[in-house]
């Protein structure tokens, strides 16, 4: 590790943000829907396209749970292969673009409610420990551009993408479980396909 990471403090994560367990967790991990490249590859090209680069750390993503305990993954993983083991891939297409505060993303389309039921399923399952953000409901999207401050530039750059991406379909083909680093970074820590788990 950099000697100048050592120094810097750990920054501790908002309170909605955290797991609702009794210690604090050393790892949490996020799980996202796994998509055929047909459907990732454009997404993420326009995400690399318009996202900052120096802080853009994560390929194109759907973020189902953005902070699973660590100390429960053993039984979230048994959860993850059953629910995986019993759904077979299924289409999944780009929707509309909509604005956030400091940039846009892309909705899911068609397969949006087959992906809801999913992550329904994954709530009902883990409503005793999951933070505040993701006991919410589940709204998927790509986001494609983030902490872009001048509205000008989120404008423009929205408009360009509207008139210009025709959209991109695939199939979803399983989750992928992370394991969130410090500095922001994911790290794979294992992809269960749809249909008979990994």
């Amino acid at each position: 590790m950099h000697a100048q990471t050592r120094l810097r403090p750990k920054r501790r994560p908002k309170a909605v943000h955290q797991p609702r367990t009794s210690i604090e967790e050393e790892h949490v991990f996020v799980l996202t829907l796994g998509t055929a490249p047909s459907l990732h590859k454009p997404v993420n090209a326009l995400r690399e396209k318009h996202f900052p680069a120096h802080l853009n750390r994560t390929p194109a993503h759907l973020t189902m749970f953005h902070a699973l305990p660590g100390s429960y993954l053993p039984s979230i993983i048994t959860a993850i292969e059953k629910e995986c083991q019993d759904l077979g891939p299924f289409e999944l297409a780009t929707g509309s673009l909509f604005r956030m505060r400091r940039g846009f993303g892309i909705t899911v389309g068609p397969g949006q409610e087959t992906a809801r039921l999913l992550h329904e399923a994954f709530q009902k399952l883990w409503t005793d420990f999951l933070s505040e953000q993701d006991r919410k409901p589940w709204r998927p999207h790509w986001t494609i551009q983030n902490k872009v401050n001048d509205p000008a530039v989120v404008e423009g750059t929205m408009k360009d993408v509207e008139e210009g991406f025709r959209g991109a379909e695939g199939m979803a083909e399983g989750c992928v479980l992370w394991r969130y680093e410090e500095g922001g970074r994911w790290r794979l820590e294992r992809m269960f396909e749809f249909g008979g788990a990994k």
